[in-house]
């Protein structure tokens, strides 16, 4: 078995964080954009440039807290794996099958499946005790709105 220098196992292990860091900053950094641009700009029409840099900031800030919450309160990582996809899969599987398919959908229809999707999840995890079954589930509810 091959040992490597302590000095080489802190590299991997500060390149690992690295890559992990980066990931979650452009995850947190697209979600407060995709809210501040595409759902708060869309709703309120007459907001500025700067009152949307601060909606940005704020859900940055929001979801970064919610995050870590659920971090230090989960106890493993699969099943906070599992919660994530599940609330993942039903709002964006349905717009992009249906962009796909070339259906013609506009604002409404995208917020009502994330509605429908974000509810059945709800609705079938309080039911069904898991994670796993709600992404599965909301699918096939979801699926005949696009239809």
């Amino acid at each position: 078995m091959l040992d490597l220098p302590p000095i080489f196992i802190g590299f991997m292990v500060a390149g690992m964080l690295a890559v992990t860091m980066s990931t979650a900053d452009s995850w947190l950094n697209s979600l407060s954009v995709t809210i501040a641009h595409d759902v708060i700009k869309n709703t309120y029409y007459n907001i500025t440039e700067k009152q949307e840099l601060y909606v940005a900031r704020f859900f940055t800030f929001f979801c970064g807290v919610l995050a870590v919450i659920l971090a230090l309160k989960s106890k493993e990582i699969f099943k906070l794996i599992l919660m994530s996809q599940a609330f993942n899969y039903p709002i964006t599987l349905i717009p992009l099958c249906a962009g796909m398919l070339s259906f013609r959908t506009n604002y409404i229809s995208f917020l009502t499946s994330v509605f429908f999707g974000l509810t059945s999840v709800i609705i079938v995890r309080v039911w069904s005790g898991n994670f796993s079954a709600a992404a599965i589930a909301s699918f096939v509810i979801i699926l005949p709105e696009i239809i």
